[in-house]
């Protein structure tokens, strides 16, 4: 897995992508080891993870020929006024092509968690210069303000109008809601976002995790 480099400003992660390395010495060591044993325990899937023809049963679906699929998803802790954000990016041989973590401070809104992670998935896909994608999540009353484009609630209203504006950057742009357990990926990356402060972009060059990746 190639690290390239660190976000820890900036939202917008399209600058850096065209970088072609980043000095590991410049990312904390320890943080960047755990988090990528962490991915492998939680993202890499089992033999039970398969795809199943049954349409209600609760796995992660490959995306169709020539469509990207981004999940999402927000972890919050009050405790701490602190929220982490997770996207991870799969083609239709379930390869994954990127992850985006980013941890935010003195924020515990969950609307305003996921409609970040939302727009932080978008950004994600704008990175991998993606031309036609879906993005996935469980927070079905943000995918319902993306997609019907009109009267979002107004703690989210501008993050709901960045989200109409990148879907531009796209030949193709569609959102999708999942139940949780189709969304377990991108959860557990934001559940490392939150608990480490790691905030990033990875690419891969993955046949790692095999061709066909679940999150059921």
């Amino acid at each position: 897995m190639r690290v390239h480099k660190i976000i820890t400003n900036s939202i917008d992660i399209r600058l850096w992508v065209r970088n072609t390395s980043w000095p590991a010495e410049a990312v904390n060591g320890k943080a960047q080891a755990d988090f990528f044993e962490f991915l492998e325990a939680n993202v890499k899937p089992s033999p039970t993870q398969v795809a199943s023809s049954n349409p209600e049963t609760l796995v992660w679906k490959i995306p169709e020929e020539g469509l990207i699929k981004i999940n999402v998803d927000a972890a919050i802790s009050k405790a701490t006024s602190t929220i982490g954000t997770g996207a991870i990016a799969r083609n239709a041989n379930g390869s994954i092509l990127g992850i985006f973590t980013k941890s935010y401070e003195g924020l515990t809104s969950p609307r305003l968690a996921e409609a970040m992670a939302i727009r932080n998935g978008m950004n994600l896909g704008v990175a991998l210069n993606v031309g036609r994608v879906l993005i996935e999540s469980d927070a079905e009353s943000i995918v319902r303000s993306c997609s019907m484009s009109k009267n979002p609630p107004s703690d989210i209203a501008v993050l709901v109008q960045d989200c109409l504006a990148l879907k531009d950057s796209f030949q193709l742009c569609d959102f999708n809601f999942v139940k949780r357990d189709c969304n377990r990926a991108a959860h557990a990356c934001a559940k490392k976002a939150l608990s480490c402060s790691l905030s990033g972009l990875w690419t891969t060059t993955l046949s790692l995790w095999g061709s066909s990746l679940s999150d059921g």
